[in-house]
C-alpha cells in the first residue's frame, strides 16, 4: 500500500503533463463581406432590394464586435464596380469606409484591378492581392499575404485573382501568377490558409482543393439577392460565398486542431431596414453623393437644353386625349410616381437611379433634368412605347412592339429581384 502512495505524485504529475501538452482547438470568428459592386447605399427600388449599405454595415459591425471582440473583418473582393467617373467616387468612399470600419484584409479582385496603378497604390493598407505584380517591377502590387498571429493561433490570408477573369487588354500593367503555383510557393503547410477571391464557384472550389488551403471565401459576382449564399463543409475544407451587393454580413466561426478545421458554423445577418444607420462612415457617403451630384450637373451644363419642338418625345400628357383609359391605368400605377420615389431618397442626381425613373435618359431629346425636361419625369408612356411625337402629330400610326427585355432592363436582379412579369403586367395592363 505504501508503494502505491509513493507512485501517486508521479501519476498526478503525468496527468498534468498530458493536460498541458494538449492544446484546445483554436477558434476564429471571421466576419466577411464581398461583391458589393460599389453599392454605398441599397437600391431600395423594391422591398427585396432594400438590403445592404455601408451605414447599416457600420451599425451591425459595432454590435457584432461586442459579442466577438477578436473577430477578423475581411472583404473577399468585388467591392468596386467597373471604373467610371461616378464609380471612382464610389470606390474611394468604399475604400475609406472599409478602413474606418477596421477591416483586417480586403481583397483586390478583377474589378478593382481595372482602376490602374495610381488609384490602387493610394488605397488603404488593408487592400491587397497575392498573385499579381506590376510589369517591369520586381516588387508585388501589394503585400502578398496577411499572417495573423495570436500566440499559438495563426492564420494566413491570401487574396487570389483568376487570370481568366481579366481581359488580356486590361492586363497591360500587371502580371498574374497562376494561383495554384502561388499557393504552393508561398503558403506554410503547418498554418491554416484562408483564400479570398471574387470568381466563379468552380474556380474557387478548385483552389479550395489545393492541399495548402482550408477555407475559401468567394465574392461570387453572380450571387442571388433573395437567398443566403452557399456554405459547405466537406473533407476538412470550408467553402462560403459573400452576399451580393453587401446585402448581408457573413459570420463564420471555425475551430482548428493542429491546423485542420474540426468544426465550423456559419450564419448571415441581413442588413435590412431594421438596421439603423451608423455614423462612422456617414461622411464618406456624403462626399460620394456630393461628387455624384457635381458630375451630374457638370454633364448637364455641357448639354444644350432640348426644346420640346426639337425633341422626338411628346410627354405622357399628349397621350391622354386619344388613350384616356390607358392614361387612367398609368396614373394609378407606380410608374406615374417613379420620380417622387427618387425625391424621397434624395437620388434625383444619381444617374444610376435616374435612368429607370424617367423617359429617355441619355437618349437624343430625352430627359435632362426636372427643370429642363419636366414633361419627361416618371416612367411615362414613352419609356416603354418609345418617342411618340410623330405618332401624336400623325394622329395614329404604329409604335415599336413591346418586349420583356424592355421591362428587364430596369426590373433586373439588382433592383427588382422578385420581379414576376406576368404578375406585374396585370398591374399596368392597358390598351
Amino acid at each position: 500500500m505504501k508503494r502505491l502512495w509513493l507512485f501517486l505524485p508521479l501519476f498526478i504529475l503525468l496527468l498534468f503533463s498530458l493536460g498541458a501538452g494538449s492544446n484546445p482547438p483554436e477558434t476564429w470568428t471571421i466576419v466577411y463581406t464581398g461583391a458589393a459592386h460599389g453599392k454605398i447605399t441599397p437600391c431600395a427600388c423594391s422591398a427585396e432590394s432594400d438590403l445592404g449599405g455601408l451605414l447599416r454595415r457600420d451599425t451591425a459591425l459595432v454590435d457584432l464586435l461586442k459579442t466577438y471582440p477578436e473577430a477578423l473583418l475581411v472583404d473577399a473582393g468585388g467591392a468596386f464596380d467597373e471604373p467610371s467617373p461616378q464609380n471612382r467616387a464610389g470606390a474611394k468612399a468604399m475604400a475609406d469606409s472599409l478602413q474606418a470600419l477596421g477591416y483586417t484584409a480586403a481583397a483586390l479582385g478583377p474589378n478593382e484591378l481595372l482602376y490602374g496603378r495610381a488609384f490602387l497604390e493610394a488605397l488603404p493598407g488593408s487592400f491587397f492581392v497575392s498573385n499579381v505584380r506590376w510589369k517591369n517591377a520586381p516588387s508585388p502590387l501589394s503585400q502578398t499575404l496577411r499572417r495573423i498571429d495570436r500566440g499559438d493561433q495563426k492564420l494566413e490570408i491570401v487574396a487570389l485573382v483568376n487570370p481568366a477573369d481579366i481581359y488580356a487588354g486590361d492586363q497591360a500593367e500587371i502580371v498574374i501568377e497562376d494561383p495554384l503555383a502561388f499557393l504552393n510557393r508561398q503558403c506554410r503547410p503547418d498554418t491554416p490558409t484562408l483564400v479570398l477571391c471574387a470568381t466563379d464557384p468552380d474556380t474557387a472550389r478548385r483552389w479550395l482543393a489545393a492541399p495548402e488551403v482550408e477555407i475559401v471565401l468567394n465574392a461570387n459576382p453572380r450571387g442571388d439577392l433573395l437567398v443566403d449564399p452557399p456554405f459547405a463543409v466537406a473533407g476538412g475544407k470550408i467553402y462560403a460565398e459573400a452576399a451580393i451587393y453587401g446585402s448581408r454580413l457573413g459570420i463564420l466561426e471555425v475551430s482548428f486542431d493542429h491546423g485542420l478545421p474540426v468544426s465550423a458554423h456559419n450564419r448571415f445577418l441581413p442588413l435590412d431596414n431594421r438596421v439603423a444607420d451608423g455614423a462612422r462612415v456617414a461622411e464618406f457617403r456624403r462626399r460620394y453623393e456630393a461628387e455624384t451630384k457635381r458630375l451630374f450637373l457638370e454633364k448637364l451644363a455641357g448639354q444644350s437644353a432640348i426644346r420640346r419642338d426639337t425633341s422626338p418625345y411628346a410627354g405622357s400628357s399628349a397621350c391622354a386625349d386619344c388613350h384616356p383609359e390607358a392614361m387612367k391605368s398609368w396614373q394609378e400605377s407606380r410608374h406615374s410616381k417613379a420620380w417622387e420615389s427618387l425625391r424621397r431618397v434624395k437620388k434625383t442626381f444619381d444617374p444610376e437611379c435616374v435612368a429607370c425613373h424617367v423617359v429617355g435618359y441619355e437618349k437624343p431629346g430625352g430627359f435632362l433634368s426636372e427643370t429642363d425636361t419636366p414633361h419627361l419625369i416618371d416612367v411615362g408612356c414613352e419609356a416603354c412605347h418609345g418617342p411618340a411625337k410623330e405618332h401624336v402629330h400623325a394622329v395614329g400610326g404604329s409604335l415599336p412592339k413591346l418586349t420583356l427585355d424592355l421591362c428587364l432592363s430596369c426590373h433586373n436582379a439588382e433592383r427588382s429581384p422578385a420581379f414576376e412579369p406576368k404578375t406585374a403586367w396585370v398591374k399596368i395592363r392597358h390598351r
